[in-house]
């Protein structure tokens, strides 16, 4: 894919943070669902060997039983052993 990038640099630390567009278009399309209010989902993906680039390949929504509100996020568990293990093996 064409990788969406984000770089941290400064005199202490450089890295990378690779994120494939399809994977931003659902982080983005979850904030937008309801912008007053914290979201979380699931990150998936993996790191370079030097472990200074972060490759985020999927995103996923949170799942149903997760909790929010204005200032709170906390994710839920329901559905996610499935879905990881599903992810994993792709």
């Amino acid at each position: 894919p064409k990788w969406v990038e984000f770089e941290r640099k400064d005199e202490r630390l450089e890295f990378h943070f690779l994120i494939d567009p399809a994977a931003l278009s659902v982080a983005r399309a979850e904030c937008l669902r309801d912008p007053s209010q914290e979201t979380g989902g699931i990150i998936v993906g993996h790191y370079s060997t030097d472990r200074k680039t972060a490759f985020v390949t999927a995103m996923q929504p949170p799942p149903q039983d997760s909790r929010k509100s204005r200032t709170l996020f906390v994710r839920g568990t329901k559905g996610l052993k499935s879905l990881l293990s599903r992810l994993w093996k792709e």
